[in-house]
């Protein structure tokens, strides 16, 4: 929607326009962290696996997901402090073409807003690698489970590509002011293909991976697909 604002060069009113800014915020910050946790658990259940029932119970699970989430939104609480207590505060009765930079009015939003991403996309980059290369030495160790080891590693290996996608996105503000030096219609239609590549793919790839790597849904997904329910039919007619 923020692009789609963005293109069309709609205003909304300010206040509206915050509250998006922070759900796609914390939105783009939870998935790093999302990532760091389903890697953590990866390595828990090949190094660890007598503790990983113990440890990743459904309780703990859901503790996590509620710091992960509270984690992604405590830098949105700190840059909503600085702005109601700046002078600033008489623009939520104003419109405004909605983007994150329309609303920062300090440098300590600014300040904020570079740590927050800097600090939490290091953490989770340092917990993806540590993974890794954690799974990588017990695989040589083990000579039993060796499916498991290498779907442990091909699962990290897919969280470190997301997370690459991710701090791709650290470019996306500076694509985006070369491209206002293009003409309109370059300018736009170059700002989808950033938007598909930096924002949306990252969030598309695990539930697409997952959803086809589960035997159940496969097997539903199949049953609606015309090529495979004609070769149902025809065998259906021969028997």
């Amino acid at each position: 929607m923020l692009l789609l604002f963005t293109v069309m060069k709609l205003k909304i009113p300010a206040a509206v326009c915050y509250i998006m800014v922070i759900m796609s915020g914390v939105n783009f910050l939870n998935t790093p962290l999302n990532l760091a946790t389903m890697s953590l658990e990866r390595y828990i259940a090949i190094c660890f696996p007598l503790r990983h029932a113990d440890l990743c119970r459904v309780e703990r699970s859901r503790i996590v997901i509620f710091v992960n989430w509270m984690l992604a939104l405590l830098p949105y609480v700190m840059d909503m402090y600085f702005l109601l207590t700046s002078k600033q505060i008489i623009i939520f009765s104003q419109t405004v073409s909605c983007s994150r930079d329309a609303l920062i009015f300090t440098s300590a939003q600014t300040t904020i807003r570079t740590l927050a991403h800097t600090i939490y996309f290091i953490l989770v980059g340092s917990a993806i690698l540590f993974t890794y290369i954690k799974i990588m030495l017990e695989s040589r160790k083990v000579t039993a489970d060796k499916a498991s080891v290498s779907k442990a590693r091909k699962t990290v290996t897919l969280h470190a590509v997301q997370l690459g996608l991710c701090l791709g996105a650290f470019a996306y503000p500076l694509l985006e002011a070369l491209l206002n030096k293009l003409n309109d219609w370059l300018r736009e239609n170059l700002s989808y293909v950033n938007f598909f590549i930096f924002m949306l793919i990252p969030r598309f790839l695990s539930p697409l991976i997952y959803g086809l790597r589960d035997e159940t849904l496969r097997s539903y997904m199949k049953r609606y697909m015309p090529c495979y329910s004609s070769k149902i039919s025809t065998a259906a007619g021969c028997k």
